[in-house]
């Protein structure tokens, strides 16, 4: 994409920003203001009366519906709301991929905790219990026994009533949905079966119903509470299975009615074949990062897609790019860390490491601890290396209240 472009940020009133970003903001462009989407899209209606918008671009799950209903008001290219509820309602997703014959777990809505054991009849054990909407597997639980879905139940129904992940869960009582686990199994890394995950996700832009597969990602293999330690790309598969994972994102989107967009795609690598384990409708967290190391800007794309622009090209690999996110012990989660990783690992060519323990309440069941490390380094048995040195060298203190 070349050309410029002025930029209106428009900025949830609930959503706290630090200085550095209003500044970068301010600086950059235009910002507004909502505190819901009504009156996102009423602002946004006012302003492109005044000065018009060409495009309608995002980021994040948070703001897909958003700038769904802000593009449909528009007439502008973009998700329609139709499909955007569809991409961030886990429910209505499984049903509409079930109604095209996609196959997917054994699935219940839950809104009452007195319909838990009918749950669990219906879907069977072991089994996963997620919010309808949410992100970054936040309050994701697999439960083993009816006692531990109470638990799991209870401890989401704490959560949703106190209001701190309002912006991801987008309701104050929980929807929840129960779903039969699904396992991994097939063989599909050949000698490094062991050392990737069961699953993958696959980056693709969506145009006029087109699909052009950006990059798909292999895993590390979960921590507790589905917990993700790191993805890599590109995928190692053999081109026959990757052809098989991108048939089942093809038949995914076309279900659920994607024309244009980015899609996040996670799939379980399961014995029967790759299965769907959600679609998302924006690009995969890490993803703009990862694929700056081959020379390749997602924001460029990102807003070429929002502009109508013409089919996408992938990128062209010349490394293969991490980002690592060793997950803490549950046990560390309410503690003021101190984490340090030897400067002969952070100093090391291709290596970019931070200490975001912010994530943590968007890591897993919401208590855990993590480090995140960009990598790009030669191939994937070298990321695998660096990934046990990271793990065994990597220092975690909890601090003192004299330290704090």
């Amino acid at each position: 994409m070349s050309g410029t472009y002025d930029v209106t940020f428009l900025c949830d009133t609930k959503q706290q920003y630090s200085d550095a970003d209003a500044e970068a903001m301010s600086a950059r462009g235009i910002m507004l203001h909502a505190d819901s989407i009504a009156e996102a899209v009423e602002v946004a209606v006012e302003e492109h009366e005044r000065d018009p918008f060409a495009a309608v671009a995002f980021y994040s799950e948070g703001r897909l519906l958003a700038a769904a209903h802000i593009a449909e008001a528009l007439g502008l290219p973009g998700h329609s709301v139709s499909v955007a509820n569809l991409l961030t309602d886990k429910v209505a997703q499984r049903r509409a991929l079930a109604d095209k014959g996609i196959p997917v777990p054994r699935f219940v809505e839950i809104t009452d905790g007195c319909q838990l054991a009918a749950a669990v009849d219906a879907v069977g054990l072991p089994a996963v219990l997620k919010p309808a909407r949410g992100g970054g597997s936040l309050l994701t639980s697999s439960v083993k026994s009816l006692d531990a879905l109470y638990e799991a139940w209870e401890h989401a129904t704490t959560s949703f009533a106190s209001g701190q992940y309002r912006s991801i869960l987008d309701a104050d009582e929980p929807r929840m949905v129960l779903e039969s686990q699904l396992s991994g199994g097939g063989q599909w890394y050949g000698e490094l079966e062991d050392r990737l995950g069961d699953y993958v996700s696959v980056d693709s832009a969506i145009t006029g119903g087109r699909p052009t597969h950006l990059v798909t990602m292999d895993k590390l293999p979960l921590a507790a509470g589905f917990r993700e330690n790191g993805h890599l790309a590109p995928s190692i598969l053999p081109a026959s299975r990757l052809a098989e994972v991108w048939r089942m994102v093809e038949a995914a989107a076309e279900a659920l009615g994607v024309k244009h967009g980015v899609l996040h795609t996670e799939l379980k690598l399961t014995s029967e074949g790759p299965r769907i384990i959600e679609v998302n409708g924006r690009p995969g967290g890490g993803t703009m990062a990862m694929l700056d190391a081959w020379g390749y800007s997602l924001v460029d794309l990102l807003i070429d897609q929002a502009l109508g622009g013409s089919e996408a090209m992938p990128p062209v690999p010349n490394c293969c790019t991490a980002l690592l996110t060793p997950c803490l012990p549950l046990e560390l989660a309410g503690h003021e860390l101190q984490v340090s990783l030897p400067p002969s690992l952070a100093q090391q060519p291709g290596v970019a490491a931070s200490y975001d323990l912010g994530l943590s309440h968007f890591i897993g069941v919401g208590d855990g601890q993590t480090v995140m490390v960009y990598v790009a380094l030669d191939d994937t048995s070298a990321v695998l290396n660096f990934f046990d040195e990271l793990v065994a060298n990597t220092e975690v203190k909890v601090r003192s209240e004299r330290e704090l």
